[in-house]
């Protein structure tokens, strides 16, 4: 089996979406000093990669600890967006559905736009490629638990139309992945795994993808309950 880390590294000085407060990462323990070391987050649990739930814009939302772990891995696809530019209308995702369909059904998709190239940086906070919210509501159809993006957000900057209409399906979003391109065009298994904090709207994520590779690889697939 090969696992490709899908996650950008939590770090001191770390940007974070305008608005939100600085993420802080220190080390105010150290083996020089106490003869162990300690770090020390704080930050807000959209930080970084991470994972939105319903409740995120949903007053009666689930949050993320409603759900059961098993329904954060699942059998996935990537699409390839690179060339479409800052707006994802619904005819640019057209394909999505050919994709599920070919795959017998699946339980993520990871929308690629190369956007991550710019993480850490100020570009990487402004004009971002965004779902119209036309595009989220083709998504919903597909009967997905969730999609992912290299991206900070489905929608633009202050906006929430994108992500409003895949919240009311039940569905999560995975926001900042990276590696997306070294990914497989044939379907695998995605983790993402969010931190099990009580009645939150969000969590950092730890997201991979597991390929197989011999026959004797066996993990989750699709055929994991909901």
């Amino acid at each position: 089996m090969k696992v490709i880390d899908l996650s950008q590294p939590l770090q001191p000085e770390m940007l974070v979406y305008p608005g939100d407060d600085p993420a802080l990462v220190t080390y105010p323990r150290t083996h020089k000093e106490h003869g162990f070391s300690s770090t020390h987050l704080n930050m807000g649990a959209h930080t970084g990669t991470h994972m939105d739930a319903p409740l995120h814009m949903l007053e009666d939302g689930p949050g993320i600890d409603w759900f059961d772990a098993a329904h954060f891995v699942g059998r996935t696809a990537v699409i390839d967006l690179r060339d479409v530019g800052q707006f994802i209308g619904a005819e640019e995702l057209a394909p999505a559905n050919a994709i599920v369909s070919k795959a017998g059904g699946l339980d993520f998709l990871l929308l690629r736009t190369g956007w991550d190239r710019f993480w850490n940086s100020e570009q990487y906070w402004t004009d971002w490629p965004e779902l119209t919210e036309t595009a989220a509501r083709l998504l919903t159809g597909l009967d997905l638990r969730g999609i992912g993006m290299d991206t900070p957000s489905p929608d633009g900057l202050n906006a929430a139309g994108a992500h409003s209409a895949l919240f009311r399906s039940g569905m999560v979003v995975i926001e900042n992945l990276t590696n997306l391109g070294k990914l497989p065009d044939e379907p695998f298994t995605f983790s993402c795994l969010p931190l099990n904090i009580a009645r939150a709207d969000g969590a950092p994520c730890r997201a991979v993808a597991m390929l197989k590779t011999s026959p004797e690889d066996d993990f989750p697939t699709a055929d994991m309950p909901s």
